[in-house]
Protein backbone atom coordinates (compact mmCIF):
# COMPACT_ATOMS: atom_id res chain seq x y z
CA UNK A 1 0.00 0.00 0.00
CA UNK A 2 1.63 2.95 -1.44
CA UNK A 3 1.51 6.22 1.22
CA UNK A 4 0.50 9.81 -0.02
CA UNK A 5 3.75 11.87 0.99
CA UNK A 6 2.90 15.37 1.68
CA UNK A 7 5.10 18.43 0.27
CA UNK A 8 5.18 21.81 1.94
CA UNK A 9 6.49 24.26 -0.04
CA UNK A 10 7.66 27.31 2.01
CA UNK A 11 7.18 30.53 0.61
CA UNK A 12 10.79 32.43 -0.53
CA UNK A 13 11.45 35.18 1.66
CA UNK A 14 11.95 38.75 -0.29
CA UNK A 15 14.04 41.27 0.83
CA UNK A 16 12.86 44.65 -0.23
CA UNK A 17 15.80 46.80 -1.79
CA UNK A 18 13.30 49.46 -2.04
CA UNK A 19 15.28 53.19 -1.20
CA UNK A 20 18.73 51.38 -0.79
CA UNK A 21 21.36 52.66 -2.78
CA UNK A 22 23.79 50.27 -4.44
CA UNK A 23 26.77 52.67 -6.47
CA UNK A 24 25.25 55.28 -8.48
CA UNK A 25 22.23 53.02 -8.43
CA UNK A 26 19.22 53.70 -6.60
CA UNK A 27 16.18 51.37 -6.24
CA UNK A 28 12.95 52.12 -6.75
CA UNK A 29 10.48 49.34 -6.83
CA UNK A 30 10.31 45.49 -8.16
CA UNK A 31 9.77 44.82 -11.66
CA UNK A 32 8.21 41.13 -11.73
CA UNK A 33 10.51 38.16 -12.15
CA UNK A 34 13.34 37.30 -14.92
CA UNK A 35 13.30 33.87 -17.04
CA UNK A 36 14.95 32.28 -14.38
CA UNK A 37 12.87 33.48 -11.50
CA UNK A 38 15.22 35.67 -10.00
CA UNK A 39 13.20 38.74 -8.82
CA UNK A 40 13.98 41.91 -10.83
CA UNK A 41 14.43 45.53 -9.39
CA UNK A 42 13.85 49.21 -11.21
CA UNK A 43 16.69 51.27 -10.46
CA UNK A 44 17.76 55.44 -11.19
CA UNK A 45 20.85 55.98 -11.73
CA UNK A 46 22.36 59.29 -10.18
CA UNK A 47 24.17 60.50 -13.59
CA UNK A 48 23.13 63.59 -14.89
CA UNK A 49 20.59 61.60 -17.42
CA UNK A 50 18.67 60.24 -14.75
CA UNK A 51 18.49 56.83 -16.50
CA UNK A 52 16.47 54.10 -15.34
CA UNK A 53 17.70 50.41 -15.50
CA UNK A 54 16.42 46.94 -14.67
CA UNK A 55 18.46 43.95 -12.85
CA UNK A 56 18.68 41.27 -10.45
CA UNK A 57 19.41 42.26 -7.03
CA UNK A 58 22.63 39.85 -6.61
CA UNK A 59 24.36 41.72 -9.20
CA UNK A 60 23.57 45.04 -7.08
CA UNK A 61 25.00 43.47 -4.21
CA UNK A 62 27.83 41.71 -5.42
CA UNK A 63 28.83 45.38 -7.14
CA UNK A 64 28.70 44.21 -10.92
CA UNK A 65 26.16 46.57 -11.52
CA UNK A 66 26.81 50.49 -10.01
CA UNK A 67 25.69 52.59 -12.56
CA UNK A 68 23.65 53.11 -15.67
CA UNK A 69 27.16 52.43 -17.77
CA UNK A 70 28.14 56.04 -17.25
CA UNK A 71 30.76 54.41 -15.10
CA UNK A 72 33.03 52.64 -17.97
CA UNK A 73 31.21 55.30 -20.97
CA UNK A 74 30.46 58.51 -19.90
CA UNK A 75 27.20 60.44 -21.38
CA UNK A 76 27.49 63.09 -23.56
CA UNK A 77 27.15 65.99 -20.92
CA UNK A 78 29.87 64.52 -18.67
CA UNK A 79 32.42 63.68 -21.05
CA UNK A 80 32.00 67.69 -22.86
CA UNK A 81 32.17 68.30 -19.00
CA UNK A 82 35.99 66.45 -19.06
CA UNK A 83 37.11 67.91 -22.42
CA UNK A 84 36.49 71.51 -21.07
CA UNK A 85 38.75 70.86 -18.18
CA UNK A 86 41.04 69.19 -20.28
CA UNK A 87 40.72 72.33 -22.68
CA UNK A 88 41.67 74.79 -19.61
CA UNK A 89 44.62 72.56 -18.08
CA UNK A 90 46.01 73.15 -21.84
CA UNK A 91 45.87 76.96 -22.76
CA UNK A 92 46.49 79.77 -22.05
CA UNK A 93 45.43 83.52 -22.23
CA UNK A 94 47.29 85.74 -25.11
CA UNK A 95 45.35 88.93 -25.27
CA UNK A 96 42.02 88.28 -26.35
CA UNK A 97 43.33 85.03 -27.57
CA UNK A 98 43.01 81.86 -26.05
CA UNK A 99 45.88 79.29 -27.06
CA UNK A 100 46.72 75.84 -27.46
CA UNK A 101 49.83 74.22 -25.61
CA UNK A 102 49.21 70.60 -25.80
CA UNK A 103 49.68 68.58 -28.85
CA UNK A 104 50.05 70.61 -32.29
CA UNK A 105 49.65 69.40 -35.88
CA UNK A 106 52.84 68.23 -37.34
CA UNK A 107 52.43 70.07 -40.50
CA UNK A 108 49.90 72.99 -39.59
CA UNK A 109 50.36 74.83 -36.06
CA UNK A 110 46.78 74.13 -34.88
CA UNK A 111 46.43 71.73 -31.54
CA UNK A 112 45.11 68.77 -31.48
CA UNK A 113 43.01 66.56 -28.71
CA UNK A 114 42.91 62.76 -28.46
CA UNK A 115 39.13 62.19 -27.74
CA UNK A 116 36.06 60.78 -28.49
CA UNK A 117 34.37 63.01 -31.80
CA UNK A 118 31.47 61.72 -34.29
CA UNK A 119 32.14 58.30 -32.40
CA UNK A 120 35.75 58.27 -33.97
CA UNK A 121 38.68 58.42 -30.97
CA UNK A 122 41.40 60.19 -32.81
CA UNK A 123 43.62 63.26 -32.86
CA UNK A 124 40.89 65.49 -33.45
CA UNK A 125 41.90 69.56 -34.31
CA UNK A 126 41.60 71.73 -30.79
CA UNK A 127 39.73 74.60 -32.13
CA UNK A 128 36.61 72.22 -33.66
CA UNK A 129 36.47 70.39 -30.18
CA UNK A 130 36.32 73.93 -28.74
CA UNK A 131 33.48 75.11 -30.97
CA UNK A 132 31.81 71.89 -30.71
CA UNK A 133 31.82 72.00 -26.75
CA UNK A 134 31.14 76.05 -27.14
CA UNK A 135 29.02 76.22 -29.78
CA UNK A 136 27.22 73.15 -30.78
CA UNK A 137 27.55 70.69 -33.64
CA UNK A 138 29.34 70.91 -36.92
CA UNK A 139 27.72 70.15 -40.40
CA UNK A 140 29.56 67.58 -42.51
CA UNK A 141 31.99 69.18 -44.70
CA UNK A 142 32.15 72.62 -42.63
CA UNK A 143 35.27 73.90 -41.67
CA UNK A 144 35.86 75.84 -37.98
CA UNK A 145 37.45 79.16 -39.39
CA UNK A 146 39.20 81.57 -37.15
CA UNK A 147 38.60 85.62 -37.22
CA UNK A 148 41.82 85.97 -35.35
CA UNK A 149 44.01 84.70 -37.95
CA UNK A 150 45.47 82.76 -34.83
CA UNK A 151 45.79 78.72 -35.52
CA UNK A 152 46.43 78.10 -32.09
CA UNK A 153 43.31 79.93 -30.46
CA UNK A 154 40.18 77.75 -29.10
CA UNK A 155 38.62 80.85 -28.15
CA UNK A 156 34.87 80.05 -28.90
CA UNK A 157 34.19 83.84 -29.43
CA UNK A 158 37.23 83.68 -32.29
CA UNK A 159 35.74 80.78 -34.24
CA UNK A 160 33.11 80.69 -36.83
CA UNK A 161 31.20 77.91 -39.67
CA UNK A 162 32.64 77.89 -43.22
CA UNK A 163 32.99 76.28 -46.02
CA UNK A 164 36.32 75.36 -47.53
CA UNK A 165 35.91 78.78 -50.68
CA UNK A 166 35.34 81.20 -47.06
CA UNK A 167 38.79 79.33 -45.55
CA UNK A 168 40.46 80.20 -48.81
CA UNK A 169 39.07 83.53 -49.82
CA UNK A 170 40.06 84.75 -45.99
CA UNK A 171 43.62 83.43 -46.47
CA UNK A 172 43.76 85.77 -49.61
CA UNK A 173 41.98 88.93 -48.10
CA UNK A 174 43.94 89.02 -45.32
CA UNK A 175 47.32 88.38 -46.72
CA UNK A 176 48.32 84.71 -45.30
CA UNK A 177 47.70 82.90 -48.35
CA UNK A 178 51.30 82.08 -48.12
CA UNK A 179 52.41 82.01 -44.31
CA UNK A 180 52.95 78.63 -42.95
CA UNK A 181 50.96 76.67 -45.29
CA UNK A 182 51.59 73.32 -47.13
CA UNK A 183 52.19 75.51 -50.02
CA UNK A 184 55.21 77.53 -48.24
CA UNK A 185 58.72 77.79 -49.55
CA UNK A 186 62.47 77.46 -48.13
CA UNK A 187 62.76 79.87 -45.35
CA UNK A 188 58.91 80.97 -45.30
CA UNK A 189 57.85 77.24 -44.17
CA UNK A 190 57.07 76.89 -40.46
CA UNK A 191 58.80 73.71 -39.93
CA UNK A 192 62.05 75.07 -42.27
CA UNK A 193 65.68 74.44 -40.33
CA UNK A 194 67.87 75.93 -43.21
CA UNK A 195 68.03 79.06 -45.51
CA UNK A 196 68.94 79.49 -48.31
CA UNK A 197 72.89 79.91 -48.52
CA UNK A 198 73.13 76.79 -46.02
CA UNK A 199 71.40 74.93 -49.22
CA UNK A 200 73.32 75.77 -51.67
CA UNK A 201 76.56 75.14 -49.26
CA UNK A 202 75.45 71.53 -49.00
CA UNK A 203 75.01 70.90 -52.71
CA UNK A 204 78.36 72.25 -53.34
CA UNK A 205 79.85 70.19 -50.68
CA UNK A 206 78.39 67.40 -51.72
CA UNK A 207 79.58 67.41 -55.00
CA UNK A 208 83.33 67.69 -53.34
CA UNK A 209 82.99 64.54 -51.96
CA UNK A 210 81.29 65.23 -48.48
CA UNK A 211 79.27 62.05 -47.36
CA UNK A 212 75.55 62.55 -46.81
CA UNK A 213 76.00 61.55 -43.42
CA UNK A 214 78.99 64.18 -42.75
CA UNK A 215 76.98 67.05 -43.57
CA UNK A 216 73.71 65.61 -42.00
CA UNK A 217 76.26 66.18 -38.76
CA UNK A 218 77.48 70.09 -39.68
CA UNK A 219 74.40 71.09 -40.77
CA UNK A 220 71.81 69.18 -37.80
CA UNK A 221 69.43 67.59 -40.22
CA UNK A 222 68.99 64.02 -41.00
CA UNK A 223 70.46 62.05 -43.36
CA UNK A 224 67.36 61.82 -45.63
CA UNK A 225 67.19 65.34 -45.85
CA UNK A 226 70.55 65.59 -46.90
CA UNK A 227 69.70 63.51 -50.04
CA UNK A 228 66.18 65.11 -50.70
CA UNK A 229 68.26 68.82 -50.58
CA UNK A 230 71.11 67.49 -53.13
CA UNK A 231 68.65 65.50 -55.61
CA UNK A 232 66.66 68.64 -55.45
CA UNK A 233 63.39 66.57 -54.02
CA UNK A 234 63.36 69.58 -51.74
CA UNK A 235 64.10 73.14 -51.87
CA UNK A 236 64.35 73.30 -55.63
CA UNK A 237 63.97 76.78 -56.08
CA UNK A 238 67.30 77.01 -54.19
Amino acid sequence: MEREVCVTVRPQLIKNLEGQTFGRLTVLSMEGRNKFGKILWKCICSCELKKEVVCTGNILKNGSKRSCGCIKSPPLMEYKEILKKRSDKNSVWNEKCLEWTGDLHYHYPHGLVNCIFNGKKAHHPAHRISYWLHKGEIPKGIYVLHSCDNPKCINPEHLHLGTQKDNIRECIERGRANHESKGSKGVKHHKAKLSEDQVAEIRRLRSKGYTGLKLADMFNVSNPMIYYICNKKNWRHV
